[in-house]
């Protein structure tokens, strides 16, 4: 094996050097490999390429999964390179070398915010490369750029090869526009400059390779604005030749290196955004150039509802058309992307405009957004004509034939005796999911990022038009009047997960003042449940953060295969002390409405438990319903309440009317507070947040029947149907009965902090 063919370990280091608006620059030390690209990849203890199995990895380990497009990861490197470039419009066969400078995985924990790709002829030439552009969103682009000898454009050079390419010069160079946001400190605009040093030009005779990449930022006026380098910083080593010493002595000097780059780089950032007082651009949405972040398995579900509604869409079309539909990037490799949905019209006069078009999904963002929309204009409107293309979820190809085809339906109507039939869980789960619905929250950009700056931001142009009414929306009744009785129940357990939130009680997952704590958060959700917060608080955090769901059963959890990468479930009951692995391992312990779980109405065992898996100066954060000052809200004074006044009592008083069987008190609640001091917490603190109703009344109707199905699915488990305590069922049945004619129960939520001692 030639050393052309050899991986190589490449110790090096990263610099930034901001030149506009304020001068601010730093150097890391960063650890590289350099991979040839061949089929089948490598294997060896201390570096692999394209090895599947994890106990077979080596300590450094480069996989497909981290690189290019989603899925097909099975193919390696090469394949998906292969895939990359056809896609790119590009023959393979030019490229019969290719040679990978990344930063490798260690022990699972990868950072790498580049990636390049050196594309050599037959005669190890350097032809072009793929720069491959990484951000902390989990969005990835690939910039095709073919070698320019005299600074033609890259479509250009993608079809003239020129006779004086056959002597290239051993260093590349490439201008390009930028369409990828990466840093939040500069907006989508510019342009990179990228000088590479070909990695195989200085291998002979010794075998060293030599990384040297410098990318320069200007703006769209063609100033300097920062200048990143990416460099080799002493002789690269062949993994296969190193002694056991060797590898142990490497793997001790750089393994803290990885770990700790990110938060030197968010250390940076904050110094750029608190000293310097650079200004921070909001996300855009990706173009379609981009790789868009993973889904989350509520947004694959209703993907293939969407499909479903399009294509009956696209059927009821009034004029022929043929619409290509391209759903968001999935990791499934079974998924097919591309559909192709026809309609012959329904004999109305034709336009004479072409009837095809492409829709194109970019982000699946699209899907837990279009639920929110009460009409198909107004979420079309939004997400695929913004007038700022930062803020489009999806594309259009025609999109003077957006509007007619928003306006383009199925047959939605629903039988009277449909929703008669109906148990009560069924129909007070599609009044709570009716009633959930709000407006959605506006592209933002070119606003600024900080919330507490949004304010001044103008209204959604559409936001008259997509006020929520009690009616269902066009998606709700597609999904009744066509969809299977699982697919309905499927739908309102997703859409209600992305309605029902804390952040929509409390405006935040984690408050500021904890969240702060740290730049890489480790963090902990204790009796996780069905997993809702900790999936929607890994869709807010930054990549890096790492969140770890605890539960007795995980029965109600997502399969592992569908979670996000940086999430993992365990089985733990908070009344024992948690497993030793995690103990003194976490930054953050989130906790919420575990009132059910606390067995000595104390919860002093419980917080003991929990305090052991927090580090030193780690945070607590524990939500609760106050129910010391619940109570019944009427949207008129003439509505009369006894059923739910009673089922109030029926969770606050241990002995009350009728012989009310006992289910516990809530005196443990009026003393958390000082409980969690007695167990050695600093800085505790309780916040109640009793206007999150009152300042949108719509709530305390949304919040009211979720804590009726609860109580209903409490009795149906708790109590027999029979002459002792049937009128417990007839309670609840009556209750929701009365929160049909205006009433709700509002309970105000009780937030608790402390800080474990240094």
């Amino acid at each position: 094996m030639s050393n052309r063919d050899r991986p190589t370990i490449i110790p090096g280091c990263t610099s930034h050097t901001r030149l506009f608006p304020k001068f601010h620059s730093f150097t890391y030390p960063y650890l590289l490999v350099g991979i040839p690209v061949v089929p089948g990849g490598f294997q060896g203890s201390m570096l692999s390429v394209d090895v599947l199995s994890w106990w077979r990895r080596g300590w450094l380990s480069v996989e497909a999964r981290d690189h290019l497009g989603r899925g097909n990861n099975v193919k390696g490197l090469h394949g998906k390179v292969v895939d990359h470039l056809k896609l790119e419009g590009v023959d393979p066969s030019r490229f019969p070398h290719i040679y990978l400078i990344t930063a490798p995985r260690f022990l699972r924990h990868i950072f790498a915010p580049a990636s390049f790709w050196f594309l050599y002829s037959e005669e190890y030439e350097l032809k072009a490369m793929i720069a491959e552009v990484n951000n902390t969103f989990d969005e990835r682009r690939m910039y095709y750029l073919p070698y320019s000898m005299f600074g033609t454009s890259a479509e250009e050079a993608a079809s003239e090869v020129s006779e004086n390419e056959k002597r290239l010069p051993q260093k590349f160079s490439h201008t390009f526009a930028k369409d990828f946001h990466v840093s939040p400190f500069s907006s989508r605009k510019g342009g990179y400059t990228l000088t590479a040093q070909d990695p195989l030009a200085s291998m002979a005779p010794e075998g060293v390779v030599v990384a040297n990449i410098v990318a320069t930022l200007r703006s769209s006026k063609g100033h300097g604005k920062l200048v990143a380098r990416l460099l080799s910083t002493s002789k690269s080593l062949d993994p296969a030749m190193m002694s056991y010493i060797h590898r142990i002595t490497f793997l001790l000097s750089w393994s803290v290196t990885g770990w700790i780059t990110f938060p030197r780089i968010v250390l940076e950032a904050v110094k750029l955004a608190q000293r310097r007082g650079l200004s921070i651009w909001y996300r855009p949405e990706v173009n379609p150039t981009t790789v868009s972040r993973n889904s989350t398995p509520e947004e694959d579900v209703l993907e293939t509802l969407f499909r479903k509604y399009l294509q009956a869409k696209v059927k009821n079309f009034p004029d022929p058309i043929s619409l290509r539909y391209v759903a968001a990037e999935q990791l499934d490799p079974t998924f097919s992307r591309k559909a192709t949905f026809t309609s012959e019209g329904n004999g109305q006069q034709r336009t004479q405009r072409p009837q095809t078009m492409e829709l194109r999904i970019v982000t699946p963002a699209f899907y837990s957004r279009f639920v929110y929309y009460h009409n198909d204009e107004s979420a079309f409107t939004s997400e695929l004509l913004d007038t700022r293309l930062e803020n489009r979820t999806a594309r259009i190809s025609d999109e003077e034939l957006c509007q007619p085809l928003a306006s383009s339906g199925p047959c939605t109507a629903i039988a009277k005796h449909a929703d008669d039939t109906m148990d009560t869980s069924t129909a007070l789960g599609w009044s709570l999911l009716r009633r959930l619905r709000r407006i959605p929250d506006r592209g933002l950009y070119p606003y600024p990022a900080l919330p507490s700056l949004r304010s001044s931001q103008p209204k959604h142009p559409e936001e008259e038009h997509m006020i929520h009414s009690n009616s269902f929306s066009s998606f709700d009744r597609f999904i009744k009047a066509s969809c299977s009785e699982q697919e309905q129940k499927e739908y309102r357990r997703v859409a209600t997960r992305i309605f029902l939130s804390v952040k929509r009680t409390l405006g935040f997952d984690l408050h500021p003042d904890v969240l702060a704590s740290s730049n890489a958060p480790r963090i902990a959700d204790v009796a996780t449940g069905n997993a809702l917060w900790l999936l929607d608080a890994a869709s807010s955090l930054p990549g890096n953060a790492t969140l770890d769901g605890f539960d007795i059963s995980l029965s109600q959890c997502p399969p592992k295969e569908w979670l996000p990468k940086n999430v993992h479930l365990h089985e733990w009951d908070i009344h024992k002390e948690p497993p030793a692995e995690f103990q003194g391992m976490y930054d953050i312990v989130h906790v919420r409405f575990i009132g059910l779980v606390i067995t000595d109405n104390h919860g002093g065992n419980e917080i003991a438990n929990i305090k052991k898996l927090l580090k030193p100066g780690g945070w607590l954060q524990w939500e609760e319903y106050d129910n010391s000052a619940d109570y019944v809200e009427k949207a008129r004074p003439d509505i009369d309440t006894p059923a739910l006044d009673l089922m109030l009592r029926f969770g606050n008083n241990p002995q009350a009317d009728r012989d009310m069987p006992r289910t516990g008190t809530f005196k443990w609640k009026d003393e958390l507070l000082p409980t969690i001091k007695s167990k050695g917490f600093e800085q505790a603190t309780q916040r109640t947040y009793t206007d999150y109703c009152k300042d949108n009344l719509a709530l305390a109707k949304f919040y009211g029947d979720q804590y009726i199905l609860v109580c209903e699915e409490f009795a149906n488990k708790v109590f027999p149907k029979d002459a002792a305590t049937m009128w417990i069922h007839e309670m609840i049945s009556a209750a929701t009965t009365e929160t049909a004619k205006g009433a709700a129960i509002v309970i105000p939520l009780a937030l608790f902090m402390a800080r474990n001692p240094m």
